[in-house]
């Protein structure tokens, strides 16, 4: 039986990712935001807004916005939606935080099963937003507009991961709290 790294190389060979390609201005990719879903709806309406300012911000690129689950719209109905309108190149983004299972495997496979509906179309894959110096900044930009700087010595930073059995998920979130720490005054 072939290994999960196995499975997943394949899953990625068969969406064809393409993390350098060069497109000509009439074939450039359309831009699939993939969120994971949320049931509370506060989460669901920042995930559409961002949506939304990104097309505002892009005017010439064509931009959805879909969910794996439990919202919507799903990932195949923005495919169906960039198909209808003669999308041939199509890259999908994860708005997630950290790889693990879903920006690994499950957002893979469902682009396999798009694929497989819309031959035509070319699928490339990015990548989670990971470990950046920018979101270091944006914790240290939040907790500062709610701690004094004259308490900073006195408060800890708890952080916190949640759902994820996924070892690499795992280590990155703790390599995000030693760098969030170091050369911060929090205990």
């Amino acid at each position: 039986m072939p290994s999960s790294t196995t499975r997943r190389n394949d899953v990625r060979q068969t969406v064809n990712v393409e993390r350098n390609g060069t497109y000509e201005t009439t074939d450039a990719p359309a831009l699939l935001i993939v969120g994971h879903g949320s049931r509370d709806p506060r989460g669901v309406r920042e995930f559409h807004d961002l949506v939304g300012l990104v097309r505002r911000r892009n005017p010439s690129l064509k931009v959805e916005g879909g969910f794996i689950e439990l919202s919507r719209p799903p990932i195949s109905e923005c495919v169906d939606r960039l198909a209808e309108d003669g999308t041939l190149n199509v890259a999908a983004v994860p708005l997630m935080l950290l790889t693990a299972g879903h920006a690994k495997d499950d957002i893979p496979a469902t682009l396999v099963r798009e694929k497989m509906g819309h031959p035509k179309m070319s699928f490339g894959y990015g990548r989670a937003l990971g470990i950046r110096p920018e979101l270091l900044e944006l914790m240290e930009e939040r907790i500062s507009a709610v701690v004094p700087e004259a308490e900073k010595d006195e408060t800890a930073v708890l952080i916190i991961g949640r759902g994820s059995s996924d070892p690499d998920a795992n280590s990155d979130l703790s390599k995000i709290a030693r760098l969030f720490y170091e050369g911060r005054p929090y205990p």
